[in-house]
């Protein structure tokens, strides 16, 4: 959902090897095939996240799934903040002894 939320060059629709690509590439994951791709987008249609345009095979967030889509990103930068300062400060406090 990142991946749909953050490219931002196609704002309607996306084929799923378009997402497909969009994935592999931004997450180097070689042996996601597009079956497993096919697999997830079901089950984020199924909760309402993604909707098909149509009876075409172009896939866009819904509202819900825009929204879930910010929460889990934003949440994802802040645990990733908090880790990152939690860890300098911690590596900061044994150097100083």
């Amino acid at each position: 959902m990142e991946v749909l939320l953050h490219s931002g060059r196609q704002m309607s629709a996306w084929r799923t090897a378009q997402i497909h690509q969009l994935i592999t590439r931004t997450y180097n994951l070689k042996p996601y095939t597009l079956t497993q791709l096919r697999y997830d987008l079901r089950k984020l249609k199924a909760h309402g996240l993604l909707e098909r345009q149509g009876r075409r095979y172009l896939y866009r967030l819904t509202d819900k799934g825009l929204k879930v889509a910010l929460m889990l990103s934003f949440s994802t930068s802040v645990s990733v903040a908090r880790w990152s300062t939690a860890f300098l400060t911690e590596s900061q406090t044994q150097h100083s002894l």
